[in-house]
């Protein structure tokens, strides 16, 4: 991705190569969501789970397939295979605990950090050098000159979010009533915008990190 093209035309790469990956990862992506919202569902009316570890460890688990599978499928393992869930696990609570204290204390630190750390997944799964450390490194010197483009392509996966935590505003009418609609729609939108965050950030490491003879083919 060329730093010295204007932010709109490294914004449409990006939205390019998010259509792509997310035609080649359908399928992988259809069974994360009914997963995850089957979990969430279930957690919120009470049916199973409640707020066990064992929802987070599905949901954890769901995520690293989800990664795997975009990784995958659309063809940016640079040694033809991914790192561990170990890996995954690793940047999940790194970046989970970097990127909420941020918005904890102060809301743009996090956002920043979210930018800044976009491709990280990919650098540390798919990555020949991956890993923990080396992701991290990568991620931050990579986006150096993208923060731009990579920021106006976070903003339409937050529309979801907020709709999503709009919904969850009013969780404890929707757990009185058993309101079943409510939770999936709540459930739906949150998680949904993770898969089109997890869509950008893979993007973003396909168009920073793979060589441009390989994205040049990706276009064709």
């Amino acid at each position: 991705m060329d730093p010295h093209a204007s932010a709109g035309d490294r914004f449409g790469d990006i939205a390019e190569e998010v259509k792509r990956l997310a035609a080649v990862s359908a399928k992988g992506i259809s069974v994360y969501l009914i997963i995850v919202i089957a979990v969430g569902v279930a957690s919120d009316l009470g049916i199973a789970f409640g707020n066990s570890f064992m929802s987070v460890i599905i949901t954890i688990g769901a995520g690293f397939f989800l990664t795997k599978y975009m990784i995958e499928a659309g063809g940016l393992a640079q040694d033809g295979s991914t790192r561990s869930f170990w890996t995954y696990l690793g940047i999940a609570i790194l970046t989970g605990l970097g990127i909420g204290f941020g918005l904890l204390f102060l809301l743009l630190p996090g956002l920043y950090l979210a930018v800044r750390w976009a491709p990280i997944y990919g650098y540390g799964m798919a990555h020949s050098s991956g890993g923990v450390g080396m992701a991290f490194t990568a991620a931050w010197e990579s986006t150096r000159d993208h923060t731009v483009p990579i920021s106006i392509a976070m903003l339409f996966p937050l529309a979801g979010f907020l709709i999503g935590m709009g919904i969850f505003a009013t969780l404890p009418e929707v757990m009185d009533t058993g309101d079943l609609a409510g939770s999936i729609i709540g459930n739906g939108a949150l998680e949904a915008t993770s898969v089109a965050f997890t869509l950008i950030g893979l993007a973003v490491y396909s168009l920073l990190a793979r060589p441009e003879t390989e994205i040049a083919e990706v276009f064709e």
